[in-house]
């Protein structure tokens, strides 16, 4: 995965003030990777999500994984429609999201 919110397409420079570094640490019983996303605090959850579920399965095989993905940030388990914003939700700069992704037939 590449760390960096799409940045080979200079949508978002590392530079840009306001951005906030959240690392995403993805898990499941047969794969772990950590990877830093820096990412404007003000895009919604459910986009955030679309992006990071991306960047998972651009990495590895989703026909292997349910599509049903545990978010969670210290404990907190957030919906993947959830429509607040980041900063909303509390995550502030190096804030960890927990990705865990359920194997099919676990």
């Amino acid at each position: 995965m590449k760390s960096g919110l799409y940045e080979e397409d200079n949508l978002h420079p590392q530079n840009q003030p306001g951005f906030i570094t959240i690392t995403i640490r993805t898990t499941s019983d047969i794969y772990v990777n950590n990877t830093d996303i820096k990412i404007n605090p003000q895009i919604p959850f459910f986009q955030f999500c679309q992006i990071v579920k991306q960047m998972i399965f651009s990495s590895v095989n989703d026909k292997q994984f349910l599509h049903e993905i545990l978010f969670l940030k210290k404990f907190q388990e957030f919906r993947e429609n959830e429509v607040r914003s980041l900063e909303q939700l509390g995550f502030k700069n190096h804030d960890i999201l927990d990705v865990k992704l359920r194997l099919k037939g676990g």
